[in-house]
């Protein structure tokens, strides 16, 4: 039985003086101050003590450990004195390092998922190899069972022959594949087909909307970047295939996520359709076109940054409460490939392991929104959209959490990053992860 004391804790109705009681891998009491000093005298429960400084000292099974076999049973008191506990991040369609597909590429996300806040994460499916067969998904499967973070790999609507997948013995394979990912741009035939089997299997679809077969540009069009002479596109190619998208989807009362919109006239396209929410990449609310300006690859992002008067609007939709969700656009590529041409080089983003803390600063500490919402839009709706049992603190959730410091700050040190050199605050001092204590360094 683990005791969190002394923090400040976001519940159902807002921070409050909590007292969190975590036993294997539930949240099984929240308590005020006074019920909790009832209960501990009615139980005749002994304090084995842990101050914030000491709980880092707690050592779980080192390397590969089995989630089910992790917990801690012993009855410890944890101080988190000038802490706050909020529910831990949900990231949904993020990759591995170059987009490769294997156990050393996962770890490493894992371990930038912990420093970010992130405890689940949901992978897009076209890696390399694809994630579209039993050898995948056992691989998968493998990988989560040994990992700290929770890893759910998303259901490819096509496979690696460009013929619609099997969806549903796809789905069978890992039961830990909560929604079906998809782009737009397949065709409206096989994008119909893929809205089907997710009504079929009652999964919620999540589609990239864009049309790379009208989109070869990689600004979008104005007179800044037409004075860099880069090759431009319009915010068409997004418009369109959301329009689409949206009748498609309500003919067939599908539950729809549109990953990674940034053109504020798609979110008002959609903001009144219950079945259909919004995603935004955290890029696109930091940056604007003006850092491609000596033609930086870190800043090639795929749909690319925003003009300041549209990133302008896409803030807006934010503070409107058009955007359900949050993501960090995680898909690092290795040093070589950014150092290629502008033009040429992947789109690249690298900024997973400092997630909530980029997020609290650029959003919660400039009011643009408040805590609540950030905590909404990257944990609480994630959670309800992909049927998990996390994203609130109350009795009956997973215990995934995170300690954090909301007061600290830290300075990015990573020039391979967007976000290099940035100062944020929200140190993350502990990540609780299905009852288990994580380390974060």
């Amino acid at each position: 039985m683990l005791v969190f004391k002394n923090a400040k804790v976001f519940c159902e109705n807002g921070f409050n003086d909590k007292i969190l009681i975590v036993e294997d891998t539930k949240i099984t009491k929240v308590f005020s101050p006074q019920e909790f000093q009832t209960f501990q005298q009615s139980k005749g429960l002994q304090n084995d003590y842990m101050s914030q400084d000491s709980i880092n000292n707690v050592k779980m099974h080192q390397n590969t450990i089995e989630k089910s076999q992790s917990h801690i049973s012993q009855y410890r008191e944890i101080d988190c004195r000038g802490k706050t506990i909020i529910p831990s991040c949900i990231d949904i369609n993020i990759f591995p390092l170059d987009k490769r597909m294997n156990a050393k590429t996962i770890h490493t996300l894992v371990k930038k998922a912990l420093k970010g806040g992130v405890s689940t994460f949901f992978l897009n499916p076209y890696t390399q190899p694809n994630i579209d067969n039993e050898a995948m998904n056992a691989l998968i499967q493998s990988i989560d069972n040994h990992e700290k973070v929770n890893v759910f790999p998303l259901i490819p609507s096509i496979d690696a022959s460009g013929h619609l997948s099997n969806i549903d013995i796809l789905q069978e394979l890992n039961p830990k594949a909560r929604a079906i990912f998809s782009n737009s741009s397949i065709g409206s035939n096989y994008l119909y087909q893929t809205m089907q089997y997710a009504k079929m299997l009652n999964l919620p679809l999540c589609i990239f909307a864009y049309d790379f077969n009208m989109e070869q540009g990689v600004a979008y069009e104005s007179m800044f970047a037409r004075g860099l002479g880069l090759p431009m596109m319009t915010p068409i190619g997004q418009i369109k295939e959301v329009a689409k998208i949206k009748e498609m989807a309500k003919f067939l009362d599908l539950e729809v996520i549109l990953m990674s919109m940034n053109i504020a006239y798609c979110f008002d396209m959609v903001c009144h359709e219950k079945n259909i929410h919004t995603q935004v990449g955290l890029p696109h609310l930091v940056f604007s076109e003006q850092s491609i300006r000596y033609y930086d690859t870190r800043y090639k992002i795929i749909p690319p940054l925003l003009t300041r008067s549209k990133q302008d609007k896409l803030i807006k939709r934010l503070r409107e409460g058009k955007v359900s969700l949050l993501t960090s656009m995680q898909n690092a590529v290795s040093k070589e490939f950014q150092e290629q041409v502008f033009e040429f080089a992947p789109s690249s983003v690298e900024g997973l392991e400092y997630f909530f803390s980029l997020a609290y600063t650029r959003l919660v500490k400039e009011n643009i929104i408040s805590l609540e919402n950030l905590i909404k839009i990257t944990s609480s709706n994630a959670s309800n959209f992909m049927q998990l049992n996390k994203g609130r603190i109350e009795v009956g959730r997973d215990a995934d959490f995170m300690i954090i410091d909301l007061e600290e700050s830290f300075r990015i040190n990573n020039p391979l990053s967007i976000y290099h050199d940035m100062e944020v605050y929200g140190k993350i001092k502990n990540m609780i992860i299905g009852g288990d204590i994580c380390e974060v360094e």
